[in-house]
């Protein structure tokens, strides 16, 4: 005898979730075309949701990646000035002199006296 006449069903032709309140599948009840519209909708739904958290992770991605960046140069602007607030303070503060003579010592630069 043919499943089908005996009322059985072929897989993949009922639909897989029970209706409310109930706990056992009916499984005469198929899918009908406004249950797979909703399926599709949803579906297309996740997608977009998915889509979306790519571009915003990504969007964050750059975000961080420029903030490093500009950390860096920053950083690297301190140091500078740390370095030059050092030479400044040895030139005010009349730091240890160095074992070699400075150009105007050497006569290789006017003192500021012969600059007068």
């Amino acid at each position: 005898m043919d499943p089908q006449a005996a009322g059985g069903h072929h897989a993949g032709t009922e639909l897989a979730a029970a209706p409310l309140g109930s706990e056992r599948v009916d499984a005469s009840e198929r899918l009908t075309p406004q249950h797979y519209r909703l399926m599709v909708q949803e579906t297309d739904q996740a997608r977009d949701d998915a889509m979306e958290a790519q571009n915003l992770a990504e969007s964050a991605r750059v975000r961080a990646a420029t903030a490093e960046a500009a950390a860096t140069r920053s950083e690297q602007g301190r140091r500078e000035m740390m370095e030059r607030l050092r030479h400044l303070k040895s030139l005010v503060c009349g730091a240890p002199r160095s074992a070699t003579p400075s150009r105007e010592e050497q006569g290789l630069w006017p003192t500021q006296r012969q600059r007068r």
